[in-house]
């Protein structure tokens, strides 16, 4: 049985300012989770070892792990949850603005 982690989250977009007719640059969500998946996959295997590892938004912040694991299940969640933070507090978001 394989290793796997299901990392959903949800993504705030830029909102206009109160007042303002003009629309805030939004975030391009694909680019955003492929950048999210690669670099949140290469901090997994580098602690885990070979791991399958998916990233999608959702309404809720959520992570799944399934099979066999060398710690408890919501130990393994934890470590991936900082990993997740860290990924996304080297994150600079305005690469990923559309105009």
């Amino acid at each position: 049985m394989s290793r796997t982690i299901l990392v959903r989250f949800k993504l705030e977009q830029p909102r206009a300012q109160a007042g303002s007719k003009t629309a805030p640059p939004q975030l391009d969500a694909d680019r955003m989770l492929a950048a999210i998946k690669e670099q949140l996959t290469d901090a997994v295997q580098g602690r885990y070892g070979d791991v399958d590892v998916s990233v999608t938004l959702a309404g809720v912040n959520e992570i799944r792990v399934s099979g066999p694991w060398p710690e408890k299940a919501n130990d393994v969640r934890t470590e991936i949850g900082a990993l997740l933070e860290r990924v996304l507090e080297n994150l600079d978001t305005t690469e990923y603005l559309q105009q």
